[in-house]
């Protein structure tokens, strides 16, 4: 999977910087720069955490990504483009992760029973060993990542996120 490396941030501006910038671009709010700020710099910080998670197992993130995507999935086989949209990659990018998963024997292509030209992909037997052996070890690290938070705390998050989310279109619409 063709995933950008974050941008290292190792250091915000102070909120005196940011309110010195607004006065030079009356656009700039002060706080929703810093909270900017912050969502980057923990984005990355995570990313690069997990980067050296899946490392100690000896896989990519894409290709982890690819294979709980399939051993998530309530259909026993699914499409290399359905793969792609649920992962939000493209379909190429699909498929040189599942040529490798293929020539790992961790995924098999199968043709589609109803449509010969179509193909399923699905775990082999070594493929959901590889995930289930990586999923504890995941898990827990992902729960003691968000253990400084309490439940409460992790609901407002996700209400948050989903607000943060629901701007998005302000940054990638021309």
């Amino acid at each position: 999977m063709k995933i950008r490396r974050p941008v290292k941030l190792d250091k915000i501006p102070k909120y005196e910087t940011l309110i010195s910038l607004s006065r030079r671009f009356p656009e700039a709010q002060p706080r929703a720069i810093q909270s900017y700020l912050f969502l980057l710099k923990t984005w990355s910080d995570v990313i690069a955490a997990l980067d050296l998670h899946y490392a100690r197992h000896n896989i990519s993130r894409g290709r982890f990504i690819v294979l709980i995507t399939l051993y998530h999935n309530t259909e026993r086989n699914i499409s290399p483009a359905m793969i792609a949209e649920k992962v939000g990659v493209t379909r190429a990018t699909v498929t040189g992760l599942l040529d490798g998963l293929e020539r790992d024997g961790l995924i098999l292509r199968e043709k589609d029973i109803e449509d010969k030209r179509a193909l399923k992909i699905r775990l082999t037997p070594k493929g959901k060993k590889v995930i289930e052996k990586i999923l504890p070890d995941h898990y827990r690290r992902i729960s003691a990542l968000m253990s400084t938070l309490d439940d409460k705390e992790k609901e407002q998050l996700v209400a948050l996120l989903s607000k943060v989310e629901a701007g998005r279109s302000a940054i990638s619409n021309p």
